[in-house]
């Protein structure tokens, strides 16, 4: 089983609507991305129903040897001009850092806290030694990030907006739809509202294609993807 927590560190920052995080609000997040993992995602991805729990921290301090952290910040001291990012640390455990003064709502469509978790919690779990490529068939390495080529594609759990996120069949050239949750995808590796990373086959150096809406700051862990990216190139 794999646990999340969310701690709470923003110290009262303002989301884009001048709105704030609190307890409430949180258990709510957690309780409808707790619900996207285990019944959306786990019909895709193998995984088994109730694997994964999402809970928020009463403080600091209620975490868990073997809980992965979803850090809550006012803005990441680390990369100020991020959104979010997930990696793992030196046990293997996700490490997911969401700044929310770059959020615009807490849980509506599009730019929001609970898009943002969603996201980095479904691509944790897509990919949890965070450096995962698919060879496309034509040259290319995917990487694999199973929310990045939807992301700006929405849907509700219990009022709460969640990120869109593709199928195992979206990185297996030829295979038959569905390729993402939503079905707006009409093909393998095909970017709609999103962003792909990619690198020719056997080589290291990474490109960026497509539209970027959040951003990924480049981190320590030396054997994650995220620690080698840190350019980023609008398309």
């Amino acid at each position: 089983m794999t646990s999340y927590v969310l701690v709470d560190d923003s110290q009262g920052a303002q989301l884009g609507d001048g709105s704030k995080t609190s307890p409430a609000v949180l258990e709510q997040i957690a309780s409808s991305i707790m619900i996207q993992v285990n019944r959306d995602f786990a019909a895709y991805w193998g995984i088994a129903q109730g694997g994964v729990t999402v809970r928020v921290a009463s403080s600091a301090s209620d975490v868990q040897p073997s809980e992965s952290v979803v850090l809550l910040q006012a803005l990441l001291t680390d990369a100020p001009n991020d959104i979010a990012y997930h990696d793992k640390t030196s046990s293997g455990a996700a490490a997911i850092v969401v700044g929310v003064g770059l959020c615009q709502t807490l849980t509506s469509a599009g730019n929001s806290l609970s898009c943002a978790i969603s996201h980095e919690i479904l691509e944790s779990e897509g990919d949890r030694p965070c450096n995962r490529w698919v060879d496309d068939g034509n040259g290319k390495e995917r990487a694999l990030e199973v929310c990045d080529p939807v992301e700006g594609d929405t849907y509700e759990i219990n009022g709460v907006s969640v990120s869109n996120f593709v199928t195992p069949n979206y990185f297996d050239p030829g295979a038959p739809a569905a390729y993402d949750q939503m079905q707006t995808l009409s093909a393998p590796f095909q970017v709609k509202n999103g962003y792909q990373v990619l690198r020719l086959v056997g080589g290291t150096e990474s490109q960026i294609e497509g539209e970027i809406k959040l951003s990924k700051a480049g981190k320590a862990h030396p054997s994650s993807r995220t620690s080698r990216r840190g350019a980023k190139i609008a398309a």
